[in-house]
């Protein structure tokens, strides 16, 4: 999807687009549930690591193969393994016992999670749309020392 440079830092978009997802959900959190004084951010955070893990989960199982060999490696996520498909579902799965849980939390935490969804479904389409891939490397005819 690429990445987003500031200065000499490099930042995946997706992660830059999970964070800004959060960010308003759980500002539409603390709006939608002043209202009927009701706090649901536990409730957001507990939705990003659920998502979070069962995106990681899921990438295990399906490369379980490679980490049965070494277990330890499944804690080192700098291989990028997410299936944010099983993530979502796991998030929205959990959502749902969370509405069914408790009835006067249940707008504020749907109005929050379709906020973040949202933002995070728009980003990634805008993304899609904008990113044309790796720039190519130009052909160049090189020549040796010796001139050949």
């Amino acid at each position: 999807m690429g990445t987003f440079n500031l200065g000499p830092f490099a930042f995946p978009v997706s992660l830059l687009l999970l964070f800004v997802a959060m960010l308003l959900s759980l500002a539409v959190a603390k709006w939608a549930g002043r209202a009927r004084a009701v706090d649901v951010e536990p409730q957001i955070w507990k939705l990003l690591m659920v998502g979070v893990l069962g995106a990681r989960a899921a990438f295990i199982a399906a490369y379980f193969d490679i980490y049965k060999s070494a277990p330890l490696s499944i804690l080192d996520i700098r291989d990028g393994g997410f299936i944010a498909p099983a993530g979502i579902l796991a998030a929205f799965a959990t959502t749902t016992w969370f509405a069914m849980r408790k009835r006067e939390g249940r707008k504020p935490l749907i109005l929050s999670v379709l906020a973040g969804v949202s933002v995070w479904v728009l980003g990634v389409v805008a993304t899609l749309l904008f990113y044309h891939g790796p720039a190519e490397m130009p052909q160049i005819a090189l020549t040796r020392l010796d001139g050949s």
